[in-house]
């Protein structure tokens, strides 16, 4: 049986629509219909037999006609969907069924008083590859932890588009279809919803938004109105079983090789590509719940639900500080000379704390000329024994005493903490107070305060002190930094570590999630940005009992504002059963760049289980280079050999006040200023 419809709205989607409509054969198009007579004329001619109409009545008159695809501009959806309901026809509309909740409804109410079909086109739902992430979520991840989700546009609409007021938010028109989305995954309406927007063509372009769930799932979207790579939709989502992570599809599977790289395609051009199956698939799926062989797999509820959030979302975005002025954290010139040793002088080193970090620190001071490991403390009396024996030093247990004798040889000139993160405010006092340079693990305090305690005396003593951001000395962030070119809008910092990665009493000394973790992600967005935020929003839930009993989290999304309308947002997790996961991506006014994550090989196995690679190593293993790198440099600047630290004082006092501003805003539940 053959279904004959007409199509109302003869833009981009009603074109789309009207074509499916004539390939499937189980519809046959008899009208196109819109607002002006010549345009519609125009495209009509496209299709054989297509009528032309300006009056939607006309069809709704016609009892040939069983069902309505309505892609006319938002602002009319619900006053179509109605006349056609009351008309019996069935519908579908392109998304959403309207701008506020009420009329949507009111649109499903009638419906279902007509007993008539009304289906909304959230066609993602209806893509072969989300499909198969969704079954993924319900089948193999367990409970969902942590979604994040990008959808970029390209290229970008029309300005009287952008300038129209018919679309509602941009959140309305563009990022409802990822809002969608994390309810579909989640089967859960957010008990809490963030957004912010920048305008860099002149109206809301970029945003971020941030769901919590009431299991306590976390969502960041983020979303921009222009690529120049082609149109990007990307997911990914971690439960405790592991993660499913929806690729964007290239134009091709062709890679080229030349002596300039490896080249593949860029992405499809626009939506239309990108969804065409799933636009045919999800009218195909209309048809079926006409037949009576299929429910709606977009109901009601999920339109009102989506709608909710999105409004929310504009709510949440009306009330965001306006930019300020630039706060550049970009290396100048006039930066002081970086203190160093007398050229040719030995230099004798203490290394406070001797387990992993602190005998990676000794090791790589061994490839240096003139440095010599001196002593090695610890509280663990057979570490220290260890130590000592095998880099030919002297090991003491560290007590107040001991740690005060060897601060007093002159033959030490710096310091290396490698302890507990609880202890190293003290060691880095006592230790420049006795006249060292200091090199320190980070954080180098648990607060902002015993931060920038540290921070004025190493400057009033005129000493070196260095905090180990070791992500700046890693070559591949460091040439990710280097290739960035355009206007920086968004940009992505990934980090996940494996359960086993550090037990739950190392998390409970370490100062939190913040301080121990997240604070290496704040360090690269001002890194990665060269700016400091004005504004920071922290969203983030505990699904270890015994965290969430001591206050601390497993899972966290913060989200920095920065003065040049560059948004960076941050995911962090404390238990990825793959491994380790360490990456970052700037999307800018010119292109995309990133940095993924690194197998502990390349080896790749393909069987009939599919295509397998190996987990990611830990982070001992993830940054054995920059440890060493970062290490020799140290020794380099004070040295003379360099005078630009990678990790300047100056930010050191600022990560830690932004964690702080972002330990704040999770407290209070809202985003907070932020002052540098």
């Amino acid at each position: 049986m053959t279904f004959p419809v007409a199509v109302v709205g003869y833009g981009r989607m009603g074109l789309i629509h009207a074509r499916n409509a004539v390939e499937n054969p189980r519809l046959s198009l008899k009208y196109l219909v819109g607002r002006n007579e010549s345009a519609v004329k125009t495209c009509a001619q496209q299709f054989d037999g297509v009528l032309p109409i300006t009056d939607l009545s006309v069809a709704l008159n016609d009892p040939e006609i069983k069902g309505i695809i309505i892609c006319s501009p938002t602002d009319a959806h619900a006053a179509h969907i109605m006349m056609s309901i009351k008309a019996g026809k069935a519908v579908f509309c392109e998304k959403p069924i309207a701008l506020n909740a009420e009329q949507i409804e009111e649109s499903f109410k009638l419906a279902e008083e007509h007993k008539t079909p009304l289906l909304c086109g959230y066609q993602r739902r209806f893509d072969p590859h989300i499909a198969t992430t969704k079954q993924h979520a319900e089948k193999v991840l367990g409970d969902i932890q942590l979604m994040r989700m990008t959808s970029r546009d390209h290229p970008p609409p029309p300005d009287e588009y952008l300038q129209a007021n018919t679309t509602g938010s941009f959140f309305d028109d563009f990022s409802t279809h990822d809002v969608d989305f994390a309810r579909w995954i989640t089967g859960e309406e957010p008990e809490s919803v963030y957004a912010t927007a920048s305008s860099f063509m002149g109206v809301d372009d970029t945003a971020v938004v941030v769901l919590k769930f009431p299991s306590g799932a976390l969502c960041v979207i983020d979303n921009s109105r222009q690529t120049s790579y082609g149109y990007d939709v990307r997911a990914e989502v971690l439960g405790v079983n592991g993660m499913a992570t929806l690729r964007n599809p290239l134009e091709n599977q062709v890679l080229l090789s030349t002596a300039a790289g490896h080249t593949a395609s860029s992405a499809p051009y626009s939506f239309p590509e990108r969804f065409a199956d799933a636009y045919k698939i999800e009218l195909n799926h209309w048809v079926d719940i006409i037949e009576g062989k299929s429910s709606p797999i977009v109901t009601g509820k999920d339109c009102v639900g989506a709608c909710k959030i999105t409004a929310a979302a504009q709510a949440s975005r009306m009330t965001q500080l306006a930019n300020p002025a630039p706060r550049s954290a970009a290396h100048t010139e006039d930066t002081p000379a970086y203190p160093s040793i007398p050229k040719g002088t030995n230099l004798g080193v203490i290394i406070f704390g001797t387990g992993r970090m602190g005998r990676v620190r000794a090791s790589a001071l061994q490839t240096k000329a003139n440095v010599s490991v001196l002593y090695g403390f610890d509280i663990i009396e057979a570490s220290v024994k260890s130590f000592a024996a095998d880099y030919n030093c002297a090991g003491f247990v560290l007590t107040d005493e001991s740690m005060a004798k060897a601060l007093a040889d002159p033959k030490v000139s710096a310091v290396f903490v490698s302890t507990t993160s609880s202890s190293h405010c003290k060691l880095i006092t006592a230790s420049l107070n006795a006249g060292k340079h200091v090199f320190c693990e980070k954080p180098l305090a648990l607060t902002a305060a015993d931060t920038e305690i540290c921070v004025k005396l190493a400057q009033e003593k005129g000493l070196g002190l260095y905090c180990g951001f070791h992500r700046r000395s890693d070559v591949h962030f460091q040439q990710l930094k280097k290739s960035i070119q355009g206007v920086k809008q968004l940009v992505r910092v990934t980090s996940r570590e494996p359960a086993s990665n550090s037990g739950i009493a190392y998390l409970l000394a370490s100062g939190g999630f913040l301080f121990d973790s997240v604070i290496h992600d704040i360090d690269m967005a001002v890194y990665l940005t060269e700016e400091y935020p004005f504004e920071v929003y922290c969203q983030a839930n505990a699904f270890n009992p015994t965290l969430k009993e001591a206050g601390d989290v497993d899972a966290i999304v913060v989200v920095l504002r920065f003065p040049s309308g560059c948004i960076v947002s941050i995911d962090n997790h404390r238990n990825a059963v793959y491994g380790y996961d360490q990456r970052a991506e700037v999307h800018t006014s010119q292109g995309m760049y990133s940095v993924e994550n690194l197998g502990f090989t390349s080896v790749q196995v393909a069987n009939g289980k599919g295509f397998t690679t190996d987990n990611p190593p830990d982070f001992l293993a993830r940054y054995k280079d920059a440890y060493v790198d970062e290490t020799r440099h140290f020794v380099s600047l004070l040295q003379g050999d360099e005078t630009i630290p990678r990790s300047p004082i100056r930010d050191y006092v600022v990560t830690a006040r932004i964690a702080e501003a972002a330990r704040a805003s999770l407290a209070a539940g809202k985003p907070v200023p932020f002052d540098i």
